[in-house]
């Protein structure tokens, strides 16, 4: 676990990608019923899309208001997690925890 702890350490020092960690501290929030992950294309003709996979199967949605409201929940989610910062720190204390 140790190894897989300075894993995501290592990938959250990297430009292109951003690693926040969303603590129990936080509580409730917008995204409790599921995992949902937002893909943004640059083309118009490529619009937005949200994927969202279940227990019995895969949703696409592909409305622009419906991909909106992901958009804005996945928002107040990076507002409630911690910096990356913070979150580095807390990856780092939990693998030092492990030694």
């Amino acid at each position: 676990m140790r190894s897989q702890l300075q894993h995501l350490i290592d990938m959250g020092q990297r430009r292109n990608l951003t690693l926040q960690i969303l603590p129990f501290a936080a509580g409730e929030h917008a995204s409790m019923l599921g995992a949902f992950k937002v893909l943004e294309f640059p083309g118009e003709d490529d619009p937005d899309v949200v994927y969202q996979e279940s227990q019995t199967g895969s949703l696409y949605v592909e409305k622009p208001d419906q991909v909106g409201r992901y958009s804005l929940m996945f928002d107040h989610l990076r507002e409630k997690a911690l910096s990356g910062t913070q979150s580095r720190e807390m990856l780092e204390q939990a693998a030092h925890g492990l030694s």
